[in-house]
């Protein structure tokens, strides 16, 4: 009995402890629209890579890690204006006023979609004007935005974007339902979104736009950012050189990136 009150009393402790230093762990606010494999919804076990490799990296360090789901639009905005701590799997020329890890957390690559049937292929700018090209508001999709959407966004027989939440979804169904001729999106995540929703349908890829580093880009107005970009890179190296970073990948089904 004496046994059995001990062991009541060390769980107790145990458990106190613990509660106690996760109090203790200064919160990092991180925010982003859902990009499986990168960054998931919020709710689920599989929150994406992006998001297990800062709650590894951060919690080392004396953070705990918050992760919101929103539309970009709004993300952006939340961490420009200090709301927020970091934004995730967004590119140096989307929004180049974040603080940015000096490596990126992963590589995008901006690739064109089609149905099978439709033999366009993507060549150069120009081929562009041939189709009429779906896109998620605010994307920056590499430098596309600045060298063709940007130009032509107000023009609905060539750019037709897509806003808010479930965009990927939404997009997808736009080209299946043939309102647009081709779309644009990382070949990581629209495969990834594809296999996991159990889609029936076939794309083809028809060309890449731009490969793209991405990161996790910390806020201005955060006095820390610079801190938390360095501790990220340190402990993201740490994890690369332990194997973990492979381990981490393999589950979402994808390879390191370097």
């Amino acid at each position: 009995m004496i046994y059995f009150k001990y062991l009541i009393f060390s769980v107790l402790l145990i458990f106190s402890q613990m509660t106690t230093a996760n109090k203790n762990l200064k919160e990092i606010i991180l925010v982003g629209d859902p990009w499986c494999p990168y960054n998931c919804k919020s709710d689920t076990l599989n929150s994406g890579y992006l998001i297990e490799l800062a709650k590894i990296a951060f919690k080392e360090n004396g953070y705990s890690v918050k992760y919101e789901v929103m539309p970009w639009s709004r993300a952006i905005n939340e961490v420009l204006n200090g709301r927020a701590d970091g934004l995730v799997g967004v590119g140096k020329n989307e929004v180049p006023a974040l603080i940015f890890p000096s490596i990126p957390q992963g590589v995008a690559k901006h690739t064109f979609f089609t149905l099978p049937e439709y033999k366009w292929r993507y060549s150069t700018l120009k081929s562009l004007s041939l189709v009429t090209l779906g896109v998620i508001q605010d994307y920056s999709y590499g430098n596309l935005y600045e060298d063709y959407i940007e130009f032509n966004e107000n023009n609905k027989l060539l750019v037709h974007r897509i806003a808010g939440l479930n965009s990927i979804n939404r997009l997808v169904n736009t080209l299946v339902k043939k309102r647009v001729d081709v779309i644009i999106e990382d070949a990581n995540v629209l495969n990834y979104h594809i296999k996991n929703n159990n889609l029936n349908i076939t794309l083809a890829e028809s060309g890449i736009a731009y490969e793209e580093d991405i990161f996790i880009g910390f806020s201005p107005k955060n006095k820390e950012a610079k801190i938390l970009a360095k501790i990220l890179v340190s402990e993201q190296l740490k994890l690369r050189e332990s194997k973990r970073l492979n381990e981490i990948l393999a589950s979402y089904g994808i390879k390191d990136w370097k």
